[in-house]
């Protein structure tokens, strides 16, 4: 049972919001040394990660993130690992709706958050990709976005369960950096992340990135370029729980092959005209795009495919 959640300033260490699901009355000595208690333990972890400590009847997890510390308070035998995806999203929203370098102390301004904070409670059900968007922003960085809507060229609205953007491609050699300038939907740094709290099996696979391939068409009708996504992705990574083995071991066959790297990767079907004039590359960075395999275990992934 969930008894209160706390918000806090990571700067300074002020409390931002507070939203209690219980009657409980916390006296403000106490309080006090709980905020020092969750300040002394951030000193120690660093962003993304999450800890906790419990009393004789609470428990406490925390979730760090860029601006704020979440702090969840919950009866001592709540399941912490069915709480930590849920901490994560909460710090996350809260850091997009809400630009803290602008705060001028007035708490009241954060008070409308509590609306996402009932809405992130009520889709529990999605903790599994929250927890691995946790596992992502960690382990690559960039700007995370989840649960996104794109619209491709063919299939129309495409969910995407996570979207990093790392910026634009570094370390492109000089002629990638030359065809980056006329091809910009392919010279930004975008992972697509395919998460799966189950099994996935080749037919679904299959289907995913036949519908990534779509991604990438170059708009030449300003009328209609805001309703695509612009970029094609450097990367997809699929996590599952399991992956059937046929999966495993038949992917390769609607993928190319980068020899060089020993990694497998798709191209946009926007760039035929690409191909036939000779101007792509294998091995290229700019418009391959590598396929990589995670198998979700225990807390973390495990790389079986790439």
């Amino acid at each position: 049972m969930l008894d209160c959640i706390y918000i806090i300033h990571r700067e300074s260490g002020r409390l931002l919001l507070e939203k209690k699901f219980e009657e409980v009355q916390i006296d403000p000595d106490l309080f006090g040394g709980l905020l020092e208690a969750i300040r002394n333990f951030t000193r120690d972890i660093h962003v993304g990660m999450l800890t906790s400590f419990s009393t004789h009847e609470k428990q406490i997890l925390i979730s760090l993130t860029e601006s704020v510390v979440v702090a969840l308070i919950m009866h001592i035998e709540a399941s912490a690992e069915k709480w930590q995806g849920i901490a994560y999203e909460i710090g996350h929203q809260f850091g997009q709706t809400y630009d803290l370098t602008q705060w001028d102390g007035n708490r009241k301004a954060f008070l409308s958050f509590e609306e996402k904070i009932e809405s992130i409670l009520k889709n529990q059900n999605d903790a599994f990709v929250i927890q691995v968007a946790k596992w992502a922003a960690q382990e690559f960085g960039g700007h995370i976005h989840i649960e996104e809507q794109l619209i491709t060229y063919s299939y129309g609205g495409v969910p995407i369960d996570i979207v990093i953007d790392r910026g634009e491609l570094k370390d492109l050699h000089m002629r990638e950096q030359i065809l980056s300038k006329f091809y910009k939907g392919y010279n930004h740094d975008i992972i697509f992340f395919r998460v799966i709290d189950g099994t996935m099996g080749l037919a679904e696979m299959e289907q995913f990135i036949k519908i990534c391939k779509d991604f990438g068409y170059e708009c030449r009708n300003k009328d209609r370029c805001e309703l695509y996504f612009d970029y094609f992705p450097s990367k997809i990574i699929i996590v599952a729980r399991e992956f059937a083995p046929i999966a495993l071991s038949q992917a390769h066959e609607f993928m190319l092959e980068d020899k060089k790297l020993k990694k497998h990767y798709i191209l946009s079907n926007h760039l035929k005209h690409i191909r036939r004039f000779g101007l792509q590359r294998r091995g290229s960075r700019l418009f391959n795009c590598y396929i990589e395999l995670w198998q979700w275990k225990s807390k973390r992934p495990e790389q079986v495919f790439s």
